[in-house]
């Protein structure tokens, strides 16, 4: 009994999302927490600051979303530890925990500086 190259071509797609589907979930569940330290309470390290380039992960978001954010406002607790930061992203301005992945501080962003001549 042979298959036709339609229903064939169907299967072999929804085989490939699913096996994409599968890879994104494992990648968002097992490796997107080592990207947050554990230990960054106990340990000094750079605090978010206003202007620092973020990645917002949405695990139950679409697949290979990463949408990138800017903070516009950071919430220290009463030790001074950055826990809460307001980032702005293309849709809009949305206040996250400050477990989001930073990126490195030569990527921070400027403030624009207007020069009269």
């Amino acid at each position: 009994m042979s298959v036709s190259p339609d229903v064939a071509l169907r299967r072999t797609w929804r085989a490939a999302q699913q096996l994409s589907d599968h890879f994104w979930n494992r990648l968002v569940r097992e490796y997107l927490p080592t990207l947050a330290r554990k230990t960054k309470w106990f340990e000094a390290t750079r605090p978010l600051h206003v202007g620092d380039i973020v990645i917002v992960a949405y695990p139950s978001g679409p697949r290979n979303y990463w949408p990138k954010a800017v903070v516009t406002n950071v919430f220290p607790d009463n030790l001074g530890n950055v826990r809460t930061v307001n980032v702005r992203t293309a849709d809009g301005v949305f206040r996250r925990p400050a477990t989001i992945g930073s990126a490195p501080s030569s990527y921070k962003l400027r403030p624009k500086i207007n020069l009269k001549i």
